[in-house]
């Protein structure tokens, strides 16, 4: 940055939120000797600096200094997520309803698996240890 560059930003500092044309910045940010000489001189650093992105530019073709937007912090905020649900898997299944002849304790039941005997003295279709079923 140059002494005008420097020179202009000092000047719309001082009005923050304000937007100020071009030749009222040419008038006061330097005094009247150099505005005499060149009424335009801050045109051209004032277009320079909103192309950097320095200074913002409304519809009437005045400027101001960009205002500095604040982030939210998100690091700090915790996720409003719930708690997964546990899986039940087919096989097991919980009875919440206690049946008479029980003591109000509730029971997993699990389907016991269908097993083959593959024995080669067992005849086929048939079970060759009690408690097995046949498939």
């Amino acid at each position: 940055m140059n002494t005008d560059d420097q020179t202009v930003l000092s000047y719309l500092e001082s009005f923050k939120d304000q937007f100020i044309s071009h030749t009222e910045v040419s008038k006061r940010a330097a005094g009247k000797r150099r505005f005499i000489e060149s009424p335009d001189w801050a045109r051209a650093v004032l277009q320079r600096l909103a192309l950097q992105g320095v200074l913002e530019v409304n519809a009437f073709g005045q400027y101001r200094i960009k205002q500095k937007v604040e982030k939210k912090n998100e690091v700090h905020e915790k996720p409003d997520n719930p708690r997964p649900e546990p899986e039940v898997k087919a096989e097991e299944t919980v009875t919440a309803t206690p049946s008479p002849k029980d003591d109000g304790v509730a029971k997993v039941e699990s389907e016991a698996p269908v097993l083959k005997d593959v024995s080669p003295n067992a005849p086929s279709g048939e079970a060759s240890a009690p408690g097995l079923k046949a498939a």
